[in-house]
Order: C-alpha cells, then structure tokens, then sequence
C-alpha cells in the first residue's frame, strides 16, 4: 500500500516476493489499485526495495540493502554478494578509474560491462565512473 499523505515511499504491508503484487495507493480515505509503479511515477523504472523512481539502470543507489553492487555496478555481483553480509570494503583497485572493486570478477566486470549490464567495453562503468587524479572526487558521466 502507497500513502499520498506521508509519502510514496512507505508501505504498510509486504507480502512474499513469490507471489504476485497487488499495489494499493490510499489518498483521502480513498484506495486505488496501481498497475504499474514506474508508469503512476512517470520513470522507466522503481526500486522494488525502497520504492524510489529512477530512469537509468545502474544510477539507482538503493538506501537498503540490494544485490545491486555499488562498485562495478552490476545486479548479483558475485565478490559484493560475498562481501556484503560481511561488511567488507573493496580492495581491488583500478588504475584507470581509480576506483576499488570487491575481488577479481567485480573488477572483471566493470572493465566490461555498461550501466544497463550489457557487454560494451567502450562505454564501460570503468569509462564512466571514474575519480579525479588531482581531488579523487568522483566523476559519474552518465
């Protein structure tokens, strides 16, 4: 259930994750039954954790915890999966981006795979996602 009064972000109930959604949005004592999230925020997507709408994949830095890898940028990330739960930081460095990755396959990845999880070595998260060699201030180009 969506509240229009304390903000869309908040739900009342969750069911399985197995079992099909029933989105209910609750405004002036009044439900109405959302079909598509993305379309009722007017994004191409939302974030099934915290509900929060975004339009490109891969830019979306969930509050809560998801399989979403903060380093190379890729859902399911076999080294952040790992590290995660653990509370471990990432080590692997990169000295083109001079970013650090959580082991071999997450520095793997970002060298080769684009925000949208596609095979794009020219458009890479390591071409986009980079720090400055002078501040180390990071410089996401989207």
């Amino acid at each position: 259930m969506v509240y229009a009064e304390q903000g869309y972000d908040r739900r009342a109930f969750s069911g399985p994750s197995d079992k099909p959604e029933l989105i209910l949005f609750h405004n002036n004592n009044h439900y109405d039954v959302i079909t598509s999230l993305p379309g009722f925020f007017g994004t191409s997507y939302v974030c099934s954790h915290c509900l929060k709408p975004y339009n490109t994949v891969g830019e979306h830095r969930c509050n809560i915890q998801s399989s979403l890898c903060g380093a190379c940028r890729q859902p399911n990330c076999p080294d952040f999966m790992v590290a995660l739960p653990q509370g471990t930081a990432p080590t692997r460095r990169c000295h083109l981006c001079r970013r650090a990755f959580f082991g071999e396959t997450c520095f793997e990845k970002h060298l080769v795979m684009n925000r949208q999880q596609k095979n794009n070595p020219t458009n890479s998260i390591c071409q986009t996602v980079r720090r400055c060699a002078q501040c180390f201030k990071l410089e996401d180009k989207p």
